[in-house]
This record gives structure tokens, sequence and C-alpha cells, in this order.
């Protein structure tokens, strides 16, 4: 049965016997069908399966596809068949009948598909039977069979492992299934991480992508697709092919984000190439392999004029010169024979029938075979690289001219001669002095030498700048100018008649000024002349001018500052060589580069330079090494080192000197040398430390001084004088002698032996204590008024004790002695003079206490008594002036009220009286007192009492006072209340209250007064201005200044006639 089976699926077999099959098939499935309809029911499409796969089998998938037809042309006919004809056909039958197609359409592939995969291993059982014996064929044809499937299977996955596209593989449902290393890879993700999981979970960016929409096109068609899209994601185009499998789809794709884009540069380079071609200057051209035009060049025709059929072939050589075709056609002919670069200069026919000079280039397009498959040339007008050669050519040799020298007069002649051979006919150059502001004639050149004098005369050199000629107004301007010398120019170019006949007979056609200018500055002017009898010059000659005039200014300009730099090294070197300071430059080494004459004199011991040697020649080890150190500080930290050195001179003298070192970097700021300025400072050294021990000396005698003016008693003035004084003066003894009422002597007495110990003895007389028994001595009287007290007396067994210095000492601590002394007997008259001093003010204090009871009794008698008369005599008056005012004149109550007015004066004059006294006997309270908000109280009151006044009041925030703030209130009263009248006749009054310095201050802009009578402004009763302007009794800064006394403050004023015034004052202990 499997022979048969076999020679049925690989028996050769034609169309027809498939196709036969497939019928016969066909028939037999249908008549079974239909036989077996009645037992089968609906499922009569099982029997006609088996024949579609019986002739998938054996014909393949047209075969089965054939069967499959006809058994739906069966099944349509099937239920009208006489002998089934049961029912009428119905949708269920129809529906199945489209199921049985898609089966046994499928069937029919996977038919197709079992046969030639068994036709394939049926090839390789074959072929593996003809290796082996005939009696293991079968047996090792299905081994060999197996293993050719799993070695099949094993390389497909190294395939798809090895393969650089990137795959995966997705089931039904979309999960991962296979991903192979290259996937991995693109994906960032390894398999493990993927297989299994949904494609939309691990990539949600493909939903609603043309990834999904091709995935389930394969999906439902299953049909492979290609395409190429974008994934964000990644940011990379990825072509893909999609297959259907097995109950899923494989995908293979590669990342051709590069490609693509490489595409994309391709087509954008040929734009802008052709683009190119189009807005170049240049003609391009191509021809055949052959060298032969075939294309059209719009450029070529555009600049030579010829058309396309007159420059096809080699038509294009009929637009050179005749003298230069014959060497293009050659090197053409060479270029092609060689296969390599094309470049040649020839001359074009340019429509208007002139020649122009191109470089022709051209280079072989090559194919991919290395063949050629055309040629693209270029031709370019080099005109201008050739006029720009030329121009190279004269500034290279200006430059080179301009090098050789720097001396002015050389560079001038060198510039003007150049300028004037190979740009002009004359020229001549001047340069501007920069002391006088004027011109001076540098340079002047011209091919016929008997044509100098006449050059001169018709340019000179301009006196004035500020002139209206060409030439000043160029060297004004900055700016070059190019004229052509018209009969107005000519009159412009000279000044007098006799530079115009010059000019005439010079003739020039066109005058070229060009101003040599060096940053920014300008330092002459270059004029050349063209008579016109080879050409006149143009803007591009006057360029070329420009950039010659450019290099002389610069090489005039570097030999002025070559002149400047020698003399400014002249002056240096002047100033370093006499130089009182010793002056050097040292190498990275050590080595002495440069020194002075100075420190030759300083170093006068050494044999021979000391250039090329370093310290360790001259100097000992340890002063050379400090010295070395030094200069390593300079040169590692790059900045200024100030030293003292002390360095042996020829005769053992050592001699101290303050070096301040410095580096000297180079271009690189790398440090390549040390720098230094010795200065002697010896004697200054010598100096300071004897001024040293002067302070300590002076400081030990302050502080003797201070210890003996606070001693309290004549024993501690002694132990303190002495014990001082043998220290600082270093003698054995130190005694102190006092001259006693009954000339008796007291003597104090200090030794080396016991310096803590104070001895006290006393003499009969002042011989009793002569030091002449010791070597040697001295003494110093105490004197004080012209009186001798006592003396000092010092001993000391050395001579040198009593030096000038000593002696000093001495005199100015037996001075101190002296005043301590006068100091003590005043201190003890004074304490006599004080207790009856004391006495006799507890006596005054008694009286004056007394004197201010009866006062005050008084004062209140008198007001007691003055009030009375006073009320009675205004009330009488208002009686009068109630009762026979209407028979009294104008004038008769005018003499009421007058008196009325007195009389009101008269009491408030008692009030304020009372006020004042009262003011003396108050007790004083201070607090912390608001003095702002106080000021402004008082503003607001007086404002209140007198709304009708136009008066800013502006108060400073936060002035504070420790002060009684009752009679504080009661001075801003008066003090505010008089600023308030005094402006009473400005329309707007200001006052201000502040602090300034320490004191309140209260200021206005009203009457002010004259400063000369300011002494009587605080004196009760005392006025500066008329009561009719300015009513007042006189008491009120008096009062102020009461007040302000009795806090311990002081009160002062500023002002000035109509300008107003200031009161200033302070409360004692006031912050």
């Amino acid at each position: 049965m499997r022979d048969a089976v076999r020679q049925l699926l690989t028996a050769p077999r034609s169309r027809t016997a498939r196709f036969s099959v497939a019928v016969v098939a066909a028939l037999v499935s249908t008549g079974l069908s239909a036989l077996l309809e009645p037992w089968v029911g609906g499922h009569y499409f099982v029997v006609p399966l088996s024949g579609v796969i019986l002739s998938a089998l054996y014909g393949g998938v047209g075969a089965g596809l054939v069967t499959t037809v006809l058994n739906i042309a069966g099944f349509v006919l099937l239920p009208y068949f006489p002998m089934v004809a049961t029912r009428p056909p119905l949708l269920e039958d129809f529906l199945r009948a489209l199921v049985f197609t898609v089966v046994a359409a499928l069937l029919s592939w996977v038919g197709a598909a079992l046969r030639d995969s068994y036709l394939r291993n049926e090839q390789a059982r074959l072929e593996a039977e003809q290796a082996r014996s005939e009696v293991e064929r079968t047996s090792a044809a299905r081994w060999a069979a197996d293993e050719a499937r799993r070695v099949a299977d094993a390389r497909l996955i190294e395939v798809l492992e090895r393969m650089s596209d990137a795959s995966f593989t997705l089931d039904a449902d979309w999960r991962f299934l296979y991903v192979n290393r290259e996937g991995e890879r693109v994906m960032g993700l390894p398999r493990e991480s993927l297989v299994g999981r949904r494609l939309w979970d691990v990539f949600p960016a493909t939903l609603g992508s043309a990834f999904e929409r091709y995935y389930r096109q394969v999906i439902e068609t299953q049909q492979p697709v290609e395409f190429v899209e974008f994934y964000p994601p990644f940011q990379a185009y990825f072509e893909a092919r999609v297959f259907p499998v097995q109950d899923g789809i494989s995908v293979f794709f590669r990342d051709v984000t590069a490609p693509r884009r490489a595409q994309q540069s391709l087509r954008e380079s040929e734009a802008r190439f052709r683009s190119l071609v189009l807005a170049i200057a240049q003609v391009v051209w191509t021809t055949s392999a052959e060298g032969l035009i075939e294309e059209d060049s719009a450029s070529w025709r555009a600049f030579t004029g010829q058309t396309f059929e007159e420059m096809k072939g080699y038509g294009w050589l009929n637009a050179l010169h005749p003298d230069d075709r014959a060497q293009a056609a050659s090197v053409w002919k060479e270029a092609l024979a060689r296969r390599g670069l094309y470049e040649v200069e020839y001359r074009v026919r340019r429509p208007d029938g002139t020649y122009t000079p191109v470089l022709a280039r051209a280079a072989p397009v090559l194919n991919a075979d290395g063949s050629i498959r055309e040629w693209m040339g270029t031709n370019t007008d080099i005109t201008e690289r050739r006029r720009a050669a030329a121009v190279q050519t004269v500034l290279v040799e200006a430059g080179r001219l301009l090098s050789e020298s720097l001396d002015p007069h050389v560079i001038a002649k060198s510039i003007v001669q150049l300028a004037s051979e190979q740009l002009a006919d004359h020229g001549v150059l001047d340069l501007l002095d920069a002391r006088t502001g004027r011109l001076e004639r540098m340079a002047v050149f011209t091919p016929d030498p008997t044509l100098r004098p006449l050059l001169d005369e018709a340019l000179p050199p301009t006196p004035d700048l500020d002139a209206h000629n060409p030439a000043a107004e160029a060297l004004r301007s900055g700016s070059p100018r190019l004229l052509t010398v018209t009969p107005e120019v000519r009159q412009r170019l000279a000044g007098t008649q006799r530079q115009r006949e010059a000019l005439a007979r010079l003739d020039p056609r066109s005058v070229a000024l060009v101003p040599l200018i060096v940053r920014d500055r300008k330092v002459g002017l270059l004029s050349l002349g063209w008579t016109g009898r080879v050409r006149q010059p143009t803007e591009d000659d006057l360029s070329v001018v420009m950039a010659v005039a450019d290099r002389a200014a610069l090489a005039l300009e570097q030999a002025r500052l070559h002149e400047e730099l020698r003399q400014s090294e002249a002056r240096l070197h002047a100033i370093v060589e006499n130089s009182p300071a010793a002056i050097f430059l040292k190498s990275m080494t050590g080595e002495y580069l440069l020194v002075n004459r100075r420190f030759t004199e300083v170093t006068g011991g050494i044999t021979g330079s000391p250039l090329g040697r370093t310290d360790e020649e001259f100097l000992s080890s340890a002063i050379a090494t400090a010295v070395r150190a030094n200069d390593q500080e300079v040169l590692h930290h790059g900045r200024v080192v100030e030293r003292e050195e002390v360095v042996p001179m020829p005769g053992g003298e050592q001699r101290t000197y303050l070096s301040i070192k410095f580096p000297l970097f180079d271009a690189q700021g790398h440090a390549f040398a040390v720098g230094g300025i010795a200065t002697d400072i010896t004697e200054r050294k010598q100096a300071e430390a004897q001024l040293r021990r002067y302070a300590e000396r002076l400081e030990a005698l302050h502080a003797i001084d201070r210890a003996i003016l606070q001693a309290v008693s004549l024993q501690d003035v002694a132990r303190t004088a002495l014990s001082s004084l043998r220290r600082l003066v270093g003698c054995d003894e130190a005694s102190l002698l006092i001259i006693e009422p009954g000339a008796e002597v007291s003597r104090w007495t200090v030794s080396a032996e016991a310096p803590e110990a104070l001895r006290h003895e006393r003499l009969r007389s002042a011989s009793d204590a002569s030091p002449r028994e010791r070597p040697h001595w001295l003494e110093l009287p105490l004197t004080l008024g012209g009186g001798r007290q006592g003396a000092l007396q010092l001993t000391s067994t050395r001579e040198e004790a009593f030096d000038g210095m000593a002696t000093q000492v001495a005199e100015e601590v037996a001075a101190q002695v002296a005043i301590a002394l006068e100091q003590g007997r005043l201190r003890r008259e004074l304490e006599l003079h004080a207790s009856g001093l004391e006495a006799q003010v507890t006596a005054r204090t008694t009286e004056l206490q007394e004197a201010n009871a009866q006062l005050e009794a008084f004062s209140y008698s008198v007001s007691h008594d003055l009030r009375a008369p006073l009320r009675g005599i205004d009330g009488f008056l208002r009686l009068v002036e109630e009762d026979v005012a209407g028979a009294l004149s104008e004038r008769g109550r005018g003499y009421l009220a007058r008196v009325r007015a007195a009389a009101g004066r008269m009491g408030q004059l008692i009030d304020d009286l009372l006020k004042l006294s009262r003011l003396s006997r108050a007790p004083l309270e201070r607090g912390d007192v608001d003095v702002s908000s106080l000021a402004a109280s008082v503003a607001e009151e007086l404002r209140a009492r007198d709304p009708t006044r136009a008066v800013e009041v502006s108060v400073a925030p936060g002035l504070r006072a420790r002060a009684d703030n009752r009679l504080l209130r009661v001075a801003f009263e008066n003090l505010l209340g008089n600023a308030w009248k005094f402006t009473g006749r400005r329309e707007t009054g200001h006052i201000q209250v502040g602090k300034a310095d320490g004191a309140f201050f209260v200021r206005d802009d009203g009457a002010g007064f004259d400063m000369a009578y300011s002494d009587k402004l605080f004196a009760p009763f005392q006025r500066l201005h008329d009561a009719t302007e300015y009513p007042g009794t006189g008491i009120g800064l008096a009062t102020v200044q009461r007040i302000v006394r009795r806090h311990g403050g002081r009160l002062w004023t500023e002002a000035a006639v109509d300008q107003g015034a200031t009161f200033y004052f302070t409360l004692g202990d006031s912050p």
C-alpha cells in the first residue's frame, strides 16, 4: 500500500492526467455524497473533501481546486436530484457550500504542500538509499529524512540568527513567539522579556499606526506585504516584509533611516547641483565618453554666442582664439587618452567679438565598472584672477621694498617709485608732521628726471589742512579720491598762478589722492598722476593704490615705532645705567643676563663680568641659597616678590638690599627670566633699629611718667622712679634726695644688690649725700618754679654707663619726679582749700534757699496785689466802654482800647513771670519722651487755635529723648508758638522740627532777626521786634532757656533778617 501511495505521489504525470483525476474524484465524491445524503444529512460535504485531498495529493493545488469547483457545482444541483429531492435548497446549504469552498481551497494548498514536502523527503530518501546498502535503505531513508528536518530547522534558526534583518513571529493573539538576535538589538529588549507578551503591550505606539494596519491586513488576506514606515519612538524608518504563517505572522524588518536620509540628501544634492549650475558664473558643459558635445549648454551659448548646432561635436573649438585651438585640442585628446583631469587656459570669443581668458577644467564621470560614462567640465573667467595676480605682484614687490629698510625717506622713495612705474606716471608722497600738523614732502618720482621740479611745483605739500583743495579734503575725510583733471579740478588743485602753470605743463589727465592711515591715525598722503598716454585709471586701479598706500602707511608707522623704540631703549638704558639701584636680569637657571653699572659697583670684588655667572660663584652658600629661593618663588608663583637680602661687600661689610623681583613672560605667558631692582637700605635699617631703641625707651619713659603721676605718696614716687630708672640706664644704684624744711635731706635708694627693696634714710645735710667716692656717678637736680627740691643720683662702676642717651633718660625722669613732687604739694594745699570751700558752699546754699523762699513769697504777693488793681481797671474800663462809648469820639474809644490792651498785657506778663518762677522750683522727672508725637500735638493745637493760617509743619519721625515730658512740652509750645507767630506775614509758612548732629531744632522761614542782637534774645522782657507787629511778653525764650539748662543742655540760634530762624537745643544725656 505504501509503495502504491509512493508510486502515486512520485510517478511523473501530465497536466491531462492531473486534471482527469480531479474530474473523476469530483464525480465520485459527488455521487457518493448524493447516495449518502439521507444518512449524513447536513454533513454531505465530508465525502467530497476526501476527493479534494486526493486530487491535491495527486495533481497539486490546481487539481484540488478543479475538484472543489466541480463539487460546488454538484452541491448546487444536489437538492434537485430526483432520488434525493426531498426538500427545497436552504440558505444553510449555500453557507455550507461556502464553508466547503474555503476549507477545500485550504486543503488543496495543504495537500499540495504535503505532496511537495513528501516529494522532497522522498528525494532525500532516495538519495540516502543510493548511498547505503540495499538492506538498510528503508530505515536509513526515514532516519535521514528526520535528521534532514532537524538540520533544516537548526539551519533555519541559524540563518534567522545570523541574518542582518531583524525578525519576530507573532501568534494569532499578537503574542511574540520568536525574536532573533538582530530583533533584540533593534527593539532594545531581550527576547526573554518579549516572548509570550502581546505586541501592543510592549510597543503601545504601534496601536493605530500603519504597522498595525499592515499586520492586520496580512492576517486578514493571508498575503505578504512590504512597506516602509517611520516609527516615532525609535525615530527611525523601517523597511518591513510581513508573511502569514500558521496562526500568526512573521515580520522581517531593517532600519533604513540612513539610506532613506541618504536618498533624500542625494535628491537635495541633485537639486542644489542643478540650481548651482544655473546660478554660478562659470560655464558648465558635458560631453560623451569620447569627448563629443552631445548635450546643449545654455551657459556656453550665453558666453560664446554659439548655437547648439555650432558647438556640437568639436564645434566648440571654433569659439576659441585661433592661436589657442591647437593647444586646447591637444590637451583635450591627451586627457581623453589617459582618462585623467583636463585643465588648460585659452581665450574664448564673446558675442561682441572680444576674447576673454578662461580656465577650462573637466573630469571624467565613471561607471561602477570603472568605464567613463561622460565628462563634466567648467569654464571660468580668469580675467580678474590674472589682474589680481598682477596686483599681487605689485603688492609683493611693495612688501619686499618696504621690508628692506626702516628709514622713512627710503620707504617713501621706494613706494612712490613702485607705484609710479607699475600703476601711474608720476607720484609724490607727503608725510604728516604730528607736531606741526603740516605735510612734509618725503619723495617725488617721475620717469623723466627733468620733470621733477615741475612736479614739485604742480603738486606741492598742502600747507593748510583746513583748506578747500582736494588734497586737504582727502586727508581730512580719510577717504581716497580719483579725480579726472578738468579745468575746474585743475583750478582747485593749484592754489597759485605758478602752480597752475606747472600743472598745465605737466598736463595730467587723472589724479589719485590716497591718505595713509594706520589704526585710524592719518600719517600722510600719496598722490599719483596719469598723463593719459597709456590708459585712464579705474576704481580698480584706485583699490590697488589704496592697498599699496596701506602697506606704505604700515611701513612708515613701523619706521616711526622703530625710531621711538630706539629712543625708548636709549632712555631706558640711560635710566638703568645711571640708576642708584642695582638692576639685573637672570635666566631660569640663575645666570645673569643683564646688569647695570651700580650692580657692577656693588659686586666690585668679583673678578670679571657677572654676566653668564650665578650667585654661587661670588656669594656664600647660605646667601646664594636664600637669593635663589627668592628667584624660584618669583618663577613659581609668577608674581612680584619683595625681599630683603644681605650681601657681603669686598671689605667684609654686610650691606642690606631691598630687592624687588619680578617675572618676565613670553608670548605664551610662561616665565622665562627674573628681573630685579635692589636698593641699598643699610642706613635705613640702621636708622630703623635706632628708632626702635628710641621708641622702646620712650615707651618706658611714658610708663614711668604714668606710674609717677599715679603715685600717691612720696615713697611710691621714689620706688617707681628709681626702679625704672636703674633698669633703663643700667646703673648700680639710684637715689632720690628730697630737701625738707630745716635743710634736712631724705634719701630713698634702690641698688642692684636688692632691686625690689627701697631703702630710706635721713641725712643732716645735702653734703652727706655726695656719691663722689663712686668711680662714675651722675647727679641731676630736681627743680620746679625756680626752686631746688632735691636731686637724682646715679652711680655705676662702668665708664660708659652715662652716655648721651642715658643722660637724656635720667633728665626726663628727673623732670617727671619734680612734677610729681610739685603735684603732691599742690594736692595737699588743694585738700586744705577744699575743706574750707565746702563749709562756705554749705553756708551759701542755706542763704540761697532762704532767698528763694522769700522771692517766691514776694512773687505771689506781687501777683496778688497787682492782679486786683488790674482787674478793677479792666472792669471799670469795660463799664465805661459799655455806658459812654457812644458819646466818645473815635479817638476816645481808641484810648480806651489801648488802656484795656495794656492792662491785658500786664496780666499776661504777671502770669508768665509766675510760670517762670514755678519752672525753677518744679522737680525734674526724666522719662522716655516721643518728641515727634509731642511736637506734632503742639502744632495741631496751634492750627486749631488759628485755622485760617496756611502753615506747613514738618516733624521728623522717630525723634525721642530722655527728658521731663511736661517741661519739654512747655519748651515746644514756646518755640513752635514763636515760629507760628513770626511766619504770620508769609502766604504759606513753613516750620520744620528735626534733629541734626545730636541737637533738636525748630526752623521757620519767618521774619528772622539780626544775629548781632542774639545775646539779648534769651533775657526776660527782651524783644527784637515791635509789639504792634508781633505781640508778646518777651518771656517765652527765657522760659525755653531755663528748661534746657535744667536738663543740662544748651540753647542757641541761627537767623537772618527776613530769612527765618533756627533754634537748636540739647538735653544733657538725652540720646
